[in-house]
């Protein structure tokens, strides 16, 4: 049960005034419109060859009993991770990306701690390549550790990169437009006998702002979880698990630099799990939020 939970936590204006001669007296001349933005705007993703990021990503998830029910103590997972990607050399119609984790560091929360955290110590020197087409959809992605060699958590890694990467509409959208995805995720790469599980995830465009050479958008997103059971078979455990509830948040995307530069997401998920192993169930309550920071170096 807790190492499922650990998978499931698993993008102004500025205007230069310049002084401008004129006959003594005589009132400066009006400031320079802003430019518009655009009424409908094409996304499409596309970092140059060679660019370099530095990433940022804050990560909290705080589990408790829900009210009434038997489950475990309350638990907390905060976790900082730095990584940096360079933008490799790639086709028409796919970006690769490399991306090496520089540490992946569990914070003291004063509660109890979510297992396997000490792994995530070891992390340092994780190094990935996910190729993307234009629209954000990964096509491949696959992480070894500083040796080369893969693990559970590369696994996992890995699979979260091809299910819950950002995508981008065909067509040009205009403010309050929305599209949306469903995606499968194939929980055995992380925990044997786990069934895969449909995620959807919804975005809406809630506004373009053009900032200097800059026009960049924000997305509001939102995940929602699958109402259909999670079946658990492995060696002598059997566990359903319901979960409940969405995620939410917003990207900001450089139309300009074609890539996003922050996102955040936080929200509350409802989980129940029954197996002839709790005979009284499990009622848990998740609350999940994170926030990613993306910069140049």
């Amino acid at each position: 049960m807790r190492a499922v939970t650990l998978f499931v936590v698993l993008a102004v204006p500025a205007f230069v005034m310049s002084a401008c001669g004129g006959s003594p007296g005589a009132a400066p001349p009006p400031a320079p419109a802003a430019p518009a933005p655009p009424a409908r705007i094409q996304l499409r993703y596309h970092p140059r060859a060679g660019d370099h990021f530095a990433e940022v990503l804050d990560q909290r998830t705080d589990l408790k009993p829900d009210s009434g029910a038997e489950g475990m103590p309350p638990t907390a997972m905060v976790v900082r991770t730095f990584s940096h990607d360079s933008v490799l050399p790639s086709s028409a119609d796919t970006v690769r990306i490399r991306q090496v984790i520089d540490s992946m560091i569990p914070m003291d929360t004063g509660s109890g701690a979510l297992p396997g955290l000490d792994r995530l110590r070891n992390t340092r020197g994780i190094v990935g390549v996910v190729s993307l087409d234009d629209r954000m959809v990964v096509r491949n992605s696959a992480f070894t550790d500083r040796d080369g060699n893969p693990s559970s958590v590369t696994a996992a890694m890995g699979e979260g990169a091809r299910q819950f990467s950002a995508v981008l509409p065909d067509l040009a959208v205009a403010p309050g437009d929305t599209w949306s995805i469903t995606s499968t995720a194939g929980l055995a790469k992380m925990m044997p006998g786990m069934d895969s599980i449909r995620i959807s995830m919804w975005f809406r465009l809630d506004s373009i702002v053009v900032s200097g050479t800059d026009t960049s958008v924000r997305i509001a997103t939102r995940i929602d979880f699958p109402t259909a059971p999670i079946n658990i078979a492995s060696g002598n455990i059997r566990l359903a698990m319901f979960m409940t509830g969405s995620l939410t948040g917003a990207k900001w995307f450089s139309v300009t630099r074609g890539a996003v530069t922050k996102d955040s997401m936080a929200g509350t998920v409802h989980i129940a799990a029954t197996s002839p192993l709790l005979p009284n169930g499990l009622r848990m309550i998740m609350h999940q939020q994170y926030i990613r920071r993306v910069e140049r170096p």
